[in-house]
């Protein structure tokens, strides 16, 4: 659509066609995002995916010609009422039908939301929940009491009150994983997925927050926290109680101890341990140093 169909002509500088809320790093094109400094100028100019910008006035003449503006004195607030305008007009849809195999096996007590696709030989446990825009690969295992495309705790503020947001992303799990009782994975506000690839394991309790990419082969023990947008290779083991904050990276072939707290990346092939999480034969050093 149009800016000029969505917002306040008035406000508008420069037209553009929107259909997508999204970050300045959007893959998504036709998206539109918000500005409240200079930090990503360059990256939104750059962006061929972002089609507008809303932008108060001192930084209207640092955006190339290309951009659709929306002018305004609140952006943030202007863009989650976009956002919120979008989802409640049926847009930012990730899956418009849903589809579930006939081949599936799913417990009579779990509910399964609208707009979720289940594939063959998934079995989902009891009391489980599946909400929409859900996509479970074939051969995956849930456990019961789950919840998957659970809201994720994005703190919004603007002037100080919380603004409650549409909530349009998904969940995706690929094939042959096992997510055992009282997992929860939790979606994004943002149209896209919180993405868990194949034979993942993960254990009882852990929770996976919004928008995080979880590779192949990873082991997660019980009661593991994963925050927003952690990204975790493949062939990584966690022992139980780990915490991951929000974004860190960590990379293949990774061992987390048990009860550790990663709060920095992680190289490939790393063993860590401790709180805060640091090389493990280090750490087993300082506690002999310490006892002594």
């Amino acid at each position: 659509m149009l800016l000029t169909q969505l917002v306040n002509k008035e406000k508008v500088l420069r037209n553009a066609e929107v259909e997508w809320t999204m970050y300045p790093k959007s893959s998504t094109p036709k998206s539109i995002c918000y500005i409240l400094n200079e930090e990503f100028i360059d990256l939104i100019n750059d962006n061929l995916n972002i089609s507008a910008v809303i932008t108060p006035e001192q930084f209207i003449p640092l955006f190339t010609k290309e951009k659709g503006i929306f002018l305004s004195d609140s952006p943030q607030k202007d863009y989650y009422n976009l956002h919120n305008q979008l989802a409640r007009m049926g847009k930012m849809k990730l899956i418009s039908d849903g589809k579930i195999s006939p081949h599936a096996q799913i417990h009579p007590t779990a509910i399964i939301e609208d707009r979720v696709i289940i594939e063959d030989g998934v079995e989902i446990s009891a009391y489980t929940i599946i909400r929409k825009n859900t996509v479970i690969c074939k051969g995956t295992s849930i456990g019961s009491f789950c919840e998957i495309g659970a809201r994720g705790m994005q703190n919004i503020y603007v002037d100080g009150d919380i603004f409650n947001l549409e909530f349009m992303g998904g969940v995706e799990i690929g094939e042959n994983c096992e997510i055992l009782s009282h997992a929860i994975i939790q979606k994004p506000y943002h149209a896209y997925n919180t993405k868990i690839g194949r034979q993942n394991r993960i254990s009882v309790k852990t929770s996976i927050g919004h928008g995080s990419i979880i590779g192949n082969y990873n082991r997660i023990a019980g009661n593991g926290t994963l925050s927003g947008n952690v990204q975790i290779g493949n062939y990584v083991k966690m022992g139980p109680s780990v915490t991951i904050s929000d974004a860190i990276k960590i990379g293949n072939f990774t061992r987390i101890r048990l009860g550790s707290v990663v709060s920095n990346n992680i190289s490939e092939n790393s063993d860590v341990s401790g709180n805060f999480a640091l090389d493990h034969k280090k750490n087993l050093k300082n506690y002999a140093r310490i006892r002594k």
